[in-house]
């Protein structure tokens, strides 16, 4: 559907020279339709402390680093492994010593509606209106090091994240909260 529409505003826009304002603002408005048309699903899944300060050593963030699928097969279950990383480099705090705040955990996310469909090998989400998407193609192997299981992202599911706050009831802090993100 996106497409076909800006093939055929760029066509109109070959033909009428002399409205290429008036095209130009439509493909303008037509890519902002469409990248609001590119999230269909925004599941808040993950939270976590933004700001770093190990022993005095300065401040650093949170950033969202990459994110995999684990899976139990005999359950038919997925679930997320989110990765994390921080921009707070090594300092060193002696001379011929230096100080490296360890990296945040890891953490493995329940998403509802995630799940792994052992008859067509896929890790799918279906969403709270019945639509599925899905996620990844898993592919099992058998060899002479043993079993392995390769799971490859279709591309259809992904992560963002915003800084957003947190408020425990005494203090405010910011955080970095991950969204959970499918495709039309």
């Amino acid at each position: 559907m996106g497409y076909s529409l800006f093939k055929e505003l760029t066509a109109v826009l070959r033909q009428h020279r002399k409205g290429f304002m008036k095209v130009k603002v439509i493909l303008v408005l037509a890519s902002l339709m469409m990248g609001t048309l590119v999230h269909a699903t925004e599941v808040k899944v993950d939270s976590v402390p933004l700001e770093l300060n190990p022993a005095g050593f300065g401040a650093g963030q949170v950033a969202l680093a990459g994110f995999g699928f684990e899976l139990n097969q005999k359950l038919g279950r997925a679930r997320l492994n989110i990765d994390y990383v921080d921009n707070l480099p090594c300092r060193a705090y002696e001379p011929g010593g230096q100080y490296c705040p360890p990296a945040p955990e890891s953490s493995q996310v329940l998403v509802p509606g995630l799940t792994f469909d052992a008859s067509s090998s896929e890790v799918v989400y279906k969403d709270d209106k019945g639509k599925v998407v899905v996620c990844a193609t898993v592919k099992n192997t058998s060899g002479f090091f043993g079993h392995r299981t390769h799971i490859k992202k279709t591309g259809n599911c992904f992560l963002t994240s915003k800084i957003g706050t947190k408020d425990d009831g005494f203090n405010v802090s910011k955080v970095l909260d991950v969204y959970f993100n499918t495709k039309n």
